[in-house]
């Protein structure tokens, strides 16, 4: 499956690992682990880094939207809500994992609250 991937490295290599072809990888900002890896895995040029874009990374995400043909748009630990456009890109639409039970820790980097809170499941 062609995907489109927004969040931590460590899930898209996942994907890729399962045999998907990860087309676009954009990197949430949150620091993590695992994006020299996949730049190495699937190409440096199909890696975009929330970071270092900036306020330049809504423009760049949809050109490369414009231009890719996604099966399917893969949100992992990304830190804001993707734009309708970008979702209507993929032949399959899109689906997103939070890391918490919602809607007990909404919001960005929920992983915190859970932990502070004690939660046995997230």
């Amino acid at each position: 499956m062609k995907v489109v991937f927004f969040g931590l490295p460590l899930a898209a290599l996942l994907l890729v690992e399962d045999g998907h072809e990860v087309l676009l990888a954009v990197l949430s900002p949150i620091a993590a682990a695992g994006k020299r890896r996949l730049c190495r895995r699937i190409g440096a040029e199909r890696v975009l880094h929330a970071v270092e874009l900036g306020e330049r990374l809504d423009t760049a995400v949809q050109d490369e939207l414009g231009r890719l043909a996604p099966d399917l748009v893969v949100s992992w630990f990304w830190t804001r809500r993707l734009p309708e456009p970008w979702l209507c890109v993929a032949r399959l639409g899109g689906i997103g994992v939070h890391p918490s039970l919602l809607p007990r820790h909404r919001g960005p980097n929920p992983f915190f609250w859970a932990i502070d809170c004690a939660d046995e499941q997230t």
